[in-house]
C-alpha cells in the first residue's frame, strides 16, 4: 500500500497519492484482485463487485478525510457537490483532487474517479478505478485502475454529471 503519512505530498490532496500509488494494478478475475477486493470489504459490497467509488472512499479515508463509505458513485456527493454544467458555463473550475461523478442515461448506475490535475475548462486527467487503460473497452467497468484524460459531454449516454469539490 502506497501511503505514508512522512511522505510530502507537494501540494496535492493525500487521497490522490493514494489512488496514484493503486494505478497500474489489474483485475485478477472479474472484478477482484488487490486493491480490489480490499475496497470493496472497506464498504461492505461482496468481492467481485464494481469497485470504482469503493476505491475512491478508501482511499479517501486512508487520507484521512471523511467520505461515505458506499460503492455507488451517486453516494459520493456532498452538499458541496455541483452539477458539472456550472463547469460547462464556466462558472466553475475542476481541481486537482475534486471527485468526478459520472451518471448512464437516467439509471442509477454510474461511474467514479478523481481529477488528477487542475482541468483546462472541460478536459483535464483523471484517476479512475475499475475501468479500462485506454479508449478501448469499458470506460465505467474496465480491468483496473488508469490515469485517463476525460471531458465533459453533457449529451453523452455515460458522462460527468456531477463534482464533488475534494481539493
Amino acid at each position: 500500500l502506497f501511503f505514508c503519512t512522512s511522505v510530502s505530498y507537494s501540494g496535492s490532496p493525500k487521497h490522490l497519492w493514494v489512488m496514484r500509488g493503486w494505478v497500474g494494478q489489474q483485475e485478477h478475475g472479474r472484478n477482484r484482485g488487490y486493491p480490489m477486493d480490499e475496497a470493496n470489504s472497506f464498504v461492505g459490497n461482496p468481492l467481485g463487485s464494481p469497485y470504482c467509488a469503493a476505491t475512491g472512499s478508501r482511499a479517501l479515508f486512508l487520507a484521512g478525510r471523511p467520505a461515505p463509505k458506499s460503492g455507488l458513485a451517486r453516494n459520493m456527493r456532498t452538499k458541496e457537490t455541483y452539477s458539472a454544467w456550472l463547469v460547462i458555463n464556466g462558472v466553475k473550475k475542476i481541481e486537482e483532487g475534486d471527485g468526478l461523478i459520472w451518471q448512464k442515461g437516467a439509471t442509477v448506475f454510474g461511474h467514479f474517479g478523481f481529477a488528477n490535475a487542475d482541468w483546462s475548462g472541460t478536459r483535464g486527467k483523471t484517476v479512475e478505478a475499475n475501468t479500462s487503460s485506454g479508449y478501448r473497452g469499458s470506460q465505467s467497468n474496465g480491468d483496473g485502475i488508469y490515469g485517463r484524460w476525460r471531458s465533459l459531454s453533457p449529451t453523452s449516454y455515460f458522462r460527468i454529471v456531477a463534482v464533488t469539490p475534494l481539493h
